[in-house]
This record gives structure tokens, sequence and C-alpha cells, in this order.
């Protein structure tokens, strides 16, 4: 049974000159996209959370429609986000390191046990 929430991450892809098919959607029809998919998630039995940066919720979402959702927020160099919304948590950091782990790895702060 899958007991962390189900995360949906639509930012902007890192193809060059934004070439996603999705990065040219308005705030309006990417918050309604984001909406449904956490209603399908939620009606499926499992708990919806929405990823983002901080940049990214507070300029290309209206999380207004999406309050009742749970958030991930990235906001990296910062004593704490600059999201003006609850978040449940925190990734800090793509620079992190794991013992057995080649590379950079994203470090998060979870304030909510699952």
């Amino acid at each position: 049974k899958v007991t962390l929430p189900l995360v949906i991450d639509t930012e902007f892809s890192t193809c060059e000159g934004r070439c996603g098919r999705a990065d040219h959607l308005s705030r309006a029809d990417r918050t309604r996209i984001v909406k449904t998919m956490a209603e399908t998630i939620k009606a499926n039995g499992y708990t919806p959370m929405i990823y983002a940066s901080t940049s990214f919720l507070n300029n290309q979402l209206d999380m207004r429609e999406l309050s009742e959702y749970s958030v991930w927020v990235a906001h990296y160099g910062v004593s704490q986000p600059t999201y003006r919304g609850p978040y449940e948590i925190w990734q800090y950091t793509s620079d992190g390191s794991v013992t057995g782990i080649s590379g950079r790895v994203d470090m998060n702060y979870f304030y909510k046990r699952y």
C-alpha cells in the first residue's frame, strides 16, 4: 500500500527555449489541470501533493484554487522558503550527499510524519 502522497510536478521542462508540451500553458489552464489530477488521485484513495519551486508556486499556479492539497516546496540557499502558503515538505538543496549514492542528491525536511 502506498502511504506517501502521490506528487504532481508540473514545472517547466529543462529543454532550451521551453520546448516542453506544457511549458506555455496559462496559469489558469495549469491550475485546472493540476486540480483535476489531484482530484483523480484523491478519488482513488490516495493523498495528492503538489511539488514546485517557490517561484513556480507563487507565479505559475493559482494556489488559492489548490489550497486543499499538500505542498512540497523547493527553495535553495535560504533559511526558509518564501512560498506564501503552507507546505509539508521543504527541499532545501540539490547539492546534498548520501553515503552509497554517487553524485548530488536533493535533501528535504519533512514536517509531517506519513
